[in-house]
């Protein structure tokens, strides 16, 4: 599991530290096994519908 720390300075506000936590990107495969996705179960018409809409909604920016 991974974990993010943010940290800023009080003197200047706009500098920001950013920590990850956890695997290092050496430990991630460099791609996935050819049979990963039959694993799953395909999601049905409104199930991929509504992850369309909600991925609508965060995409949108404020005040859309």
């Amino acid at each position: 599991m991974a974990t993010t720390t943010i940290t800023t300075s009080a003197s200047n506000a706009t500098e920001a530290k950013l920590n990850l936590l956890g695997a290092t990107p050496a430990n991630l495969p460099a791609s996935l096994a050819p049979d990963f996705l039959t694993k799953f179960p395909k999601l049905s018409r409104e199930q991929a519908g509504h992850l369309r809409h909600f991925h609508n909604l965060v995409s949108q920016r404020d005040g859309e």
